[in-house]
């Protein structure tokens, strides 16, 4: 059951572009019964090079989607699941959607034909990134506010 989670969020991460292990690796610190594992366990779990291993750990580490610990008296480093990765990757997607509006807007000031059906398309879009730019990080306020009331109850 676990190794076909591990397979799936590997499968999920790819299907966007992303490495399967770096889907494999997060799909195996979120289900592991341990809070945190070794880059050992990491490798013997997935049957992986320590060199695939390694490049995806700091990947994933770069995206701050897991963290690295330490336990005391152990000398080994150990990752888990970051829970504020959820934060991360909303601001990431925010600040993508930014850039691909500033890149569309560049297109039709560069092909400046208002009659094209490619300029009207293009507009339609910056239009749509100008409403989620502004109602995106709302929706984030309001979550926060939210668990912000829930914890103090």
């Amino acid at each position: 059951m676990m190794n076909e989670y591990i397979e799936t969020v590997g499968l999920f991460y790819e299907r966007f572009g992303l490495s399967r292990m770096s889907g494999r690796i997060l799909g195996y610190l979120m289900s592991s019964p341990e809070e945190s594992v070794s880059f050992e366990d990491i490798r013997a779990r997935l049957h992986a090079s320590k060199g695939s291993i390694s490049g995806n750990i700091n990947f994933l580490l770069a995206q701050k989607i897991i963290n690295r610990t330490m336990k005391p008296g152990d000398r080994k480093t150990y990752y888990c699941f970051s829970a504020k990765s959820v934060y991360h990757v909303f601001d990431q997607k925010v600040q993508s959607i930014t850039e691909m509006k500033k890149l569309l807007i560049r297109a039709n000031e560069i092909n400046n034909n208002p009659l094209l059906d490619k300029h009207k398309q293009i507009c339609e879009t910056i239009d749509f990134y100008n409403f989620l730019e502004s109602e995106l990080p709302k929706l984030k306020e309001k979550w926060e506010h939210q668990k912000k009331h829930e914890n103090e109850k």
